[in-house]
């Protein structure tokens, strides 16, 4: 299959130019068939053409009628892969009503899912898809774990927007002099380091107590002790950001730590920063977070 050649149109015929004028116009009218010819032969090369693509990139058509075309798995060619013509009409779909109708959904069924959890507005689609979300968020979803070995202070940030729960596990963390532990929350614009209602005990013979405005406080107060505890801190309510923290652990096997608090963040809780009271240095253990919806 040869591609025409375009023919050499003649010069126009000007009738500022009375020499040339008849031998020119005679030659623009004999030169109207062969430029129809060469019409008709790029059509029919341009056809051919795009048979000879299609044949060589596409699997035969036949028996394919409504399949949709996809790349192989081997990414070296296409396929044809079925689609049903309810399929066909959920993509040509332009609105979510129409999709949902193509789906055999009833326009409130998605709202009557997203009740499901309390407390949700908006249109039905966002209730829905806030619904899926705390849903797939019932499970623990885990932060990084620290070595917490070395150092003054670990965040764990990325804390999801709209979490119900936030718990701190530690795992035989020791301090390196007498301090005692610090949990701070916080905010997109930083760590909160004032205004909280906390307190600790350790439960022996005697009961010994602390309290702090700093943060909420865990009792260590030794350099030979290793604290394994799990803190609890819990939002009050949806949309609200006061939260309130309890805490059960060990201190090394013979004593048992005890304690909570409370604060409010004034904004979404984003971050949460274990540190101590004093200058000690972290010398033992591993921490981590979790959260839920």
């Amino acid at each position: 299959m040869t591609q025409p050649t375009k023919p050499t149109a003649p010069l126009p015929a000007l009738r500022s130019d009375p020499d040339t004028f008849s031998a020119r116009l005679e030659a623009n009218i004999l030169f109207w068939p062969t430029h129809l010819t060469f019409i008709d032969e790029s059509n029919t090369f341009n056809a051919g053409l795009s048979a000879a693509l299609v044949a060589g990139n596409l699997p035969p058509l036949t028996g394919n009628e409504l399949d949709a075309v996809r790349v192989n798995a081997a990414a070296d060619g296409v396929e044809f892969v079925d689609v049903t013509a309810a399929g066909w009409t959920f993509l040509a779909a332009t609105t979510p009503a129409a999709q949902r109708a193509a789906l055999e959904l009833a326009a409130g069924a998605l709202a009557a899912k997203a009740s499901i959890a309390e407390g949700i507005t908006g249109t039905d689609d966002a209730k829905f898809m806030t619904a899926l979300t705390a849903r797939a968020g019932s499970k623990a979803q885990y932060g990084t774990l620290a070595t917490t070995t070395s150092g003054t202070a670990f965040d764990f940030t990325g804390i999801p927007a709209g979490v119900s729960e936030v718990k701190l596990v530690l795992q035989g963390v020791s301090l390196s002099g007498t301090d005692n532990f610090l949990i701070q929350l916080g905010t997109a614009t930083g760590i909160v380091a004032t205004g909280y209602e906390s307190s600790a005990s350790t439960m022996s013979n005697v009961t010994a107590t602390l309290t702090s405005t700093a943060g909420l406080i865990s009792r260590i107060s030794d350099a030979t002790v290793f604290s394994s505890m799990v803190m609890t801190i819990t939002r009050i309510n949806t949309g609200s950001n006061f939260w309130v923290a309890s805490y059960t652990g060990a201190r090394n096997t013979a004593l048992t730590n005890v304690g909570g608090g409370e604060i409010d963040l004034g904004a979404e809780l984003t971050q949460l920063r274990l540190t101590r009271t004093g200058s000690n240095t972290f010398d033992a253990g591993t921490a981590n977070i979790s959260w839920r919806y």
